[in-house]
């Protein structure tokens, strides 16, 4: 089952959706899907998304990369995911 999950960069405008309801889900002040595509249009910002065959979330890495050093500024797994090295993937 998990190697079938594919990591992919999201494209500016590529539905966000689901990344801003697990960044809710899992941090106290999750950002919203506008805060999501101005990080992406920022020209530093990338947001990197574990997925399955079927482009089910898997999670998410939201960075910066200024100066060719990588800036995580948000990274989360799904709650059923969690506990099976996705982050490690991720990263």
């Amino acid at each position: 089952m998990t190697d079938r999950l594919v990591v992919r960069r999201a494209a500016v405008g590529d539905p966000l959706d689901d990344v801003a309801a697990l960044q809710e889900a899992s941090f106290h002040r999750g950002w919203g899907v506008a805060a999501l595509r101005k990080e992406l249009t920022s020209g530093a910002g990338r947001l990197y998304r574990l997925e399955t065959g079927t482009s089910e979330l898997v999670g998410f890495c939201a960075c910066w990369i200024v100066a060719r050093e990588l800036h995580i500024n948000s990274l989360a797994i799904a709650p059923a995911w969690r506990r099976q090295g996705h982050a490690r993937r991720l990263l």
